[in-house]
């Protein structure tokens, strides 16, 4: 650990195009994955972003549960196999 201060939600909640994050009372933080408000679509920043996001996760103390799904009735179904380049 870097010994810095941990990362608070209002610090990262809006930082991911693909990730919407959402804490409630208990400490339960729900990631939501989406592309466009849409259904998750697995590109090079979706990739890049979960690491990250994963990593904000971990540090905040505040977060005692974590809870991740999807939007609409698709979970990561498609690819932009061309971001990858």
């Amino acid at each position: 650990m870097s010994g810095g201060p941990a990362p608070r939600l209002d610090q990262y909640r809006d930082r991911y195009a693909n990730i919407a994050l959402d804490r409630d009372d208990m400490g339960v933080l729900t990631m939501r994955f989406h592309t466009d408000g849409g259904p998750l679509i697995w590109s090079a920043l979706a990739h890049e972003e979960l690491g990250y996001c994963f990593a904000d996760v971990a540090c905040d103390r505040d977060n005692a549960v974590v809870v991740m799904t999807g939007t609409g009735d698709a979970w990561c179904a498609d690819i932009n196999a061309g971001s990858f380049k």
